[in-house]
């Protein structure tokens, strides 16, 4: 029986041997499983299944986010109007094969829903406001903010027209709390004498809606920071979405990264036309 070198381990031999042979099948099975990846087909039935989720529930008067239930009449053309694309880069690409290559994400139709529901809801509202003659403000102080809004709320419904305000939320301006809540200090500022916050009935099936302060409906929408909007309603007047070839607002593909055959992008599209009435918009800052 020859032994083996002074130096070498029969064990560590073996054992690097083995590790060097599960290596080499490790690395048959990913050029492998690449190749088959690199022909398979994207499911076709799967990005249906998102388009439909997405295509789910921000595209009506009954569910779509704020701006949305405000329009007088939400509706489907068949024309293609204007588009806005979300693209999610980076997808793996087995999750969309046919077959399967490897799990979905979890609640993927969830994410498609909402997140799709939030986007459609902000381009319509970015549509209105960049549309419609803007009058641009300053406010010198919270009291400075109520008379330029009460006068100018005042002089839409003398015309017939319903008021709202558009704020970042219920903290911002940061006097908005004081005023619904009561002076939490001596620093707060004072709610005015002429302003009464409510809440009303006729609004409360709105999401965004917050209060109203007197006859004007605030409510909460993502207009940026120090800047509010006062808004007549009449401007919410027609919104049109195409509807494409399957029936769905939302068309859903896969696109191929030429550079990386494991990863892609999915690409969400809707098109919209927003038809506005008469009207004009404050657009107030404070510091």
């Amino acid at each position: 029986m020859i032994d083996p070198p002074a130096d070498e381990n029969p064990f560590e031999k073996a054992r690097n041997d083995a590790l060097a042979l599960v290596e080499r099948a490790i690395e048959f099975l990913r050029t492998k499983r690449k190749e088959r990846l690199a022909s398979a087909e994207i499911d076709l039935a799967r990005l249906r299944a998102l388009a439909e989720a997405a295509s789910s529930a921000g595209f009506s008067k009954a569910t779509g986010d704020f701006p949305i239930p405000l329009f007088e009449t939400v509706d489907f053309v068949e024309k293609v109007l204007k588009p806005f694309t979300l693209r999610l880069n980076n997808v793996e690409r087995a999750i969309y094969t046919t077959p399967r290559m490897a799990d979905p994400v979890i609640n993927e139709t969830d994410w498609w829903r909402e997140t799709i529901k939030e986007r459609a809801a902000f381009i319509v509202l970015n549509d209105v406001i960049r549309a419609a003659p803007t009058d641009e403000v300053a406010a010198t102080s919270p009291q400075d903010y109520w008379h330029k809004l009460r006068d100018r709320a005042a002089a839409i419904t003398e015309g017939g027209g319903r008021p709202i305000l558009l704020v970042e939320s219920e903290f911002h301006p940061r006097w908005l709390y004081d005023w619904r809540a009561g002076r939490l200090d001596s620093k707060s500022p004072q709610r005015p004498s002429d302003l009464q916050i409510s809440r009303q009935d006729a609004d409360r099936d709105q999401s965004a809606y917050l209060f109203h302060m007197n006859n004007l409906a605030v409510y909460r929408a993502p207009v940026g920071e120090r800047v509010s909007y006062l808004i007549p309603r009449a401007l919410f007047r027609t919104l049109h979405f195409t509807q494409y070839d399957d029936g769905l607002p939302v068309d859903v593909r896969w696109v191929d990264d030429a550079s990386d055959s494991e990863h892609g992008t999915i690409t969400a599209t809707f098109a919209r036309e927003v038809t506005m009435g008469e009207g004009s918009v404050l657009k107030l800052r404070y510091r």
